[in-house]
């Protein structure tokens, strides 16, 4: 649709994304599925939940705990998304009348620098791609991205500390992998 109501500023981003974005979106995307399978014996035990939105029992324990391979995964895979959602926030500049690269209160290149857990913000009126980001969690993110989870209770539950009050926070370990499969399938 986006590509129809205006195929010249369209095709002028085609061209951006194939000599800037492309290669290093595939890098990224590459590097996140190669993570996601090496783990999927943990990650399977939940798929089908996630992919059919069944709630987990409270009594559903994960009978892998790989976590030294899965520790990680959420928040290098939050960075996957939102690396390359720079792909939906020019698209939607286009749907909304603008050059792919300018934003309502910025360009490009300054949006290339924000915060990475604001950089759905410039779509998030779209539901179509605001959906895409609808999983993603800043404190599972820091938690996991800077190493800061640990398995207790025999592998049945994440401890992590995260946010600004640094409060140590819980879950299961099958909401872990719930969450992981969530972002996987955004991803």
């Amino acid at each position: 649709q986006i590509a129809k109501a205006n195929n010249n500023e369209f095709q002028k981003f085609c061209r951006y994304y194939k000599a800037e974005l492309a290669s290093n979106n595939l890098d990224r995307y590459y590097e996140t599925f190669k993570e996601y399978f090496n783990c999927f014996s943990d990650f399977s035990q939940t798929l089908t939940h996630c992919q059919y939105d069944i709630k987990l029992s409270d009594d559903f324990d994960a009978t892998s705990h790989a976590f030294s391979k899965t520790k990680l995964f959420y928040g290098n895979t939050f960075e996957t998304i939102t690396s390359n959602v720079v792909v939906l926030a020019c698209l939607n500049n286009i749907s909304k009348g603008r050059s792919y690269d300018q934003f309502m209160e910025m360009d490009l290149k300054k949006y290339m620098t924000i915060n990475k857990a604001n950089r759905c913000n410039p779509f998030k009126e779209t539901p179509a791609f605001q959906v895409i980001c609808a999983c993603l969690e800043s404190m599972i993110r820091n938690a996991s991205h800077h190493g800061g989870m640990k398995l207790t209770n025999n592998g049945k539950v994440i401890q992590y500390q995260s946010g600004e009050d640094r409060k140590i926070r819980t879950m299961s370990y099958c909401s872990y992998l719930n969450q992981c499969n969530e972002i996987m399938l955004s991803c």
